[in-house]
C-alpha cells in the first residue's frame, strides 16, 4: 500500500498517554491507499515490531499494516500531507487585473474572451451530446435486436413444447407392416 520513508520515536507530551513512547511513521502511500482513506476505509495503521532485532538487540519495525479499526494503543486516523512536496501540479492563485478594452467588446457588450470561452464550452457540450445520442441509438438498436431474438427464441421454445407428448402418454412400438403375419410354409 506504500513505502515507509521515515520513522521516529518520541515521548508523548500531554493527554491520556502522557510519557508513553510513540512511534511516528511517514509513508509514501500508493494511490489505492489514498482512495481507501478518502472513502473512510483503512484509516488506521498497525505495526509489526521485532523487539530484539538481529545483532542490534534493539526494536525494529518489521511491517506496517492498514486497518479499518485501531489495532495498536493510541493509534490515530491517518493524515496525508502535501506540504513537503518538491513539485506541485497546482499554481498559486493570481488575480486577473487586465480589464478588457472597448475594442474587445462586441456589439452586445460581451467581451471577445468570454465569447471564445462560451464557444469552446458549446463545442465541447455539443460533442458530448452527439456522443450521448450515438450511444443512445446503439442502445436502442441493441434492445430491438434483443427483443427480436427473444421473440424468435420464445416461438421456437413454444413449438418444441407443442411437440412433446402429454404427461402419462405411452409410446407404441413402431409398425413395420408385417405385424400379425406368421411365416407360411409352402404355397399360398
Amino acid at each position: 500500500m506504500g513505502d515507509v520513508v521515515a520513522v521516529k520515536a518520541e515521548r508523548i507530551k500531554g493527554g491520556a498517554l502522557d510519557g508513553k513512547m510513540a512511534l511516528y511513521v511517514k509513508i509514501e502511500p500508493h494511490p489505492d491507499l489514498i482512495t481507501m482513506v478518502r472513502s473512510g476505509q483503512k484509516v488506521h495503521l498497525s505495526i509489526e515490531m521485532q523487539t530484539k532485532f538481529a545483532s542490534t538487540n534493539g526494536a525494529y519495525l518489521m511491517g506496517l499494516g492498514v486497518t479499518d479499526s485501531p489495532a495498536s494503543l493510541g493509534t490515530g486516523i491517518m493524515k496525508f500531507s502535501t506540504s513537503n512536496r518538491t513539485e506541485s501540479v497546482f499554481t498559486d492563485p493570481e488575480e486577473y487585473t487586465e480589464a478588457p478594452t472597448e475594442e474587445q467588446f462586441d456589439t452586445e457588450g460581451q467581451s471577445h474572451q468570454f465569447t471564445k470561452m462560451m464557444d469552446f464550452f458549446t463545442r465541447e457540450l455539443n460533442a458530448i451530446r452527439a456522443e450521448r445520442d450515438g450511444l443512445k441509438t446503439q442502445l436502442e438498436q441493441a434492445q430491438a435486436n434483443y427483443a427480436a431474438l427473444k421473440s424468435a427464441t420464445d416461438a421456437e421454445i413454444y413449438d418444441l413444447k407443442c411437440q412433446m407428448p402429454a404427461d402419462g402418454y405411452t409410446f407404441r412400438p413402431l409398425m413395420t407392416g408385417n405385424e400379425g403375419l406368421e411365416p407360411v410354409k409352402g404355397w399360398r
